[in-house]
């Protein structure tokens, strides 16, 4: 009896493990971020091109009008989105912007407010009228609350989250900064927000202001508790086992899961469009 049920548990520890260790290397990779992260003042958008095609890429893909907009989280830099970066570009995913804030100095209102409007100015320059939207760790409380307070529900196609404390970290407590104040379990912030959707929608599918969540997270991340990254609504959240905080954003798992998302979406809308016109002929 005893050892069976030692099993689980030393797997869950052998994970756990495995997480720390790779949570120390992506530490190591950021701390050259730091001085970057902290360093500027206004949030900015910095958009990100696809490279140039190679001759080695396998496979046509159709490429998509709708910007897609990302947002780092707490002493990070859009450094961060290079891994998912590429896997979007390879998908046909050119219009990528991501959004550059001082984590230290600005609150989540704001860095929402400068999300909202980058969004905003993307759909009027593409003439796409939607939006992705793509926040990691504090940035998917940035997408949150410009999603659900500020009118981006209208436009938003796809709002994804990942290691988002949507209900706070206790790391929060001892961080400094403003938005880290914000993202204290509790705090004021955090309970002005609505509670998601029970259930996950078809993406691209319903009116503008039907928004397809995605939240993904970790069992094994030890900064932003499970229940936490899901909001408590699990039938929205998709698990990525065996990472840590950091090394979660790097995962190639994190990287297809997202595109995946963001495809099927892309696939929703132009089927509902097809009916659409059918209907009406």
């Amino acid at each position: 009896m005893h050892t069976i049920s030692s099993v689980p548990v030393s797997q869950g520890l052998r994970a756990r493990a495995h997480a720390v260790v790779q949570d120390l290397g992506a530490m190591a990779r950021l701390a050259a971020q730091v001085p970057r992260a902290v360093g500027h003042c206004h949030p900015e958008t910095i958009a990100v091109p696809p490279p140039a095609p190679s001759s080695r890429q396998s496979g046509p893909v159709r490429p998509t009008d709708t910007p897609v907009l990302l947002v780092h989280g707490y002493l990070n830099t859009e450094q961060c989105w290079t891994p998912l970066l590429r896997r979007l570009h390879r998908a046909g995913f050119h219009d990528t912007s991501c959004l550059r804030y001082n984590t230290l100095t600005t609150g989540i209102p704001q860095i929402a407010a400068a999300l909202t409007d980058a969004a905003r100015a993307a759909m009027d320059r593409t003439a796409s009228g939607n939006v992705h939207l793509i926040g990691y760790s504090l940035g998917g409380l940035a997408v949150r609350y410009a999603v659900q307070h500020l009118g981006l529900d209208t436009g938003t196609r796809t709002a994804v989250t990942i290691a988002t404390p949507h209900h706070g970290s206790p790391w929060a407590r001892t961080a400094p900064g403003i938005a880290a104040a914000q993202m204290r379990p509790g705090s004021t912030l955090l309970t002005t927000l609505p509670d998601l959707p029970d259930l996950p929608d078809p993406p691209g599918l319903g009116d503008d202001h039907s928004v397809s969540w995605l939240l993904l997270y970790s069992d094994s991340d030890p900064v932003v508790p499970s229940a936490s990254a899901t909001a408590g609504r699990p039938a929205r959240a998709v698990r990525i086992p065996g990472h840590g905080h950091l090394s979660l954003l790097a995962s190639a798992r994190t990287a297809q899961t997202v595109t995946a998302h963001l495809r099927r979406a892309e696939t929703g809308a132009a089927a509902e469009s097809r009916r659409c016109l059918l209907t009406a002929a």
